[in-house]
């Protein structure tokens, strides 16, 4: 892939020209890209955030989504995570 079309790539799922130039991202290769976007994807679920209190009701949804279960609270509440963390 060449270096505009992965600066475009990368513009394109959130990363700044900051991030871009700082973490040398233009240069990694596939695989390292495809982790650091991960990474960037992973903390934009949630604003950066692992865990997340939803209601029980759309526990499904977030399951679907590749949320992880952690347990149920009061008050009809249930906690989430990211996976990995």
């Amino acid at each position: 892939m060449n270096r505009e079309v992965k600066k475009w790539y990368l513009s394109a799922l959130g990363f700044t020209d900051e991030e871009i130039m700082k973490d040398n991202l233009l240069e990694l290769e596939p695989e390292e890209l495809q982790q650091k976007v991960r990474e960037k994807l992973k903390l934009n679920m949630n604003n950066g955030h692992p865990h997340k209190i939803i209601p029980i009701n759309e526990l499904r949804k977030y399951i679907e989504e590749g949320w992880e279960y952690i347990r149920d609270l009061e008050d009809k509440e249930a906690i989430v995570r990211l996976p990995g963390n």
